[in-house]
C-alpha cells in the first residue's frame, strides 16, 4: 500500500467519486454517462458530493488512482486550472482558498497496475509534494 511507504501510514482517506458498487468500469459508465463521458444528473450529484467530502477531509495531497476518475476529476472542475504545474510535477485542487497538490493517474493494483518502478516513483512524488502543502 502506498500510504504505508509514506509518512501517512494510517492517516489517509479513500473517497470514491461515485458511490456505486460495480466492479466493471464498462457497466459503471452505463450508469453515469449520457454520452462521450458527459455525466448525467445522477453522476453530477455524486461528483458534487465527492468534492464536498474531499473538502471536509482537508487533505494535504490528493492521489487519484483510476484513469477514468482522473479524466473526470480534471474535466469536472475539481482542479485549479487544467495545466500540470511544471515546477512541482502535479496539478492543484483548490479547496477553501488552499491549493492541494494533486496527482492523477491509473490504477496502482490489478490488471493494469503500475509497474514496480512507477510505484516507487509515485511514492517518491507523494513524499516530495507533502513538503509543499
Amino acid at each position: 500500500m502506498i500510504s504505508s511507504k509514506t509518512e501517512f501510514k494510517n492517516n489517509w482517506e479513500h473517497i470514491d467519486l461515485f458511490f456505486i458498487r460495480e466492479t466493471s468500469q464498462k457497466q459503471l459508465k452505463k450508469y453515469i454517462f449520457i454520452k462521450n463521458e458527459d455525466p448525467n444528473e445522477f453522476a453530477q450529484r455524486q461528483l458534487d458530493l465527492s468534492k464536498e467530502l474531499i473538502n471536509l477531509a482537508k487533505p494535504r495531497i490528493i492521489v487519484v488512482i483510476n484513469a477514468l476518475a482522473s479524466r473526470l476529476y480534471k474535466r469536472m472542475g475539481f482542479l485549479d486550472g487544467d495545466k500540470l504545474n511544471q515546477d512541482r510535477g502535479c496539478y492543484f485542487t483548490l479547496l477553501n482558498d488552499r491549493k492541494v497538490p494533486t496527482l492523477l493517474g491509473g490504477p496502482v493494483s490489478g490488471q493494469r497496475a503500475l509497474d514496480v518502478e512507477s510505484r516507487k516513483r509515485l511514492i517518491w512524488h507523494v513524499k516530495k509534494l507533502v513538503g509543499f502543502s
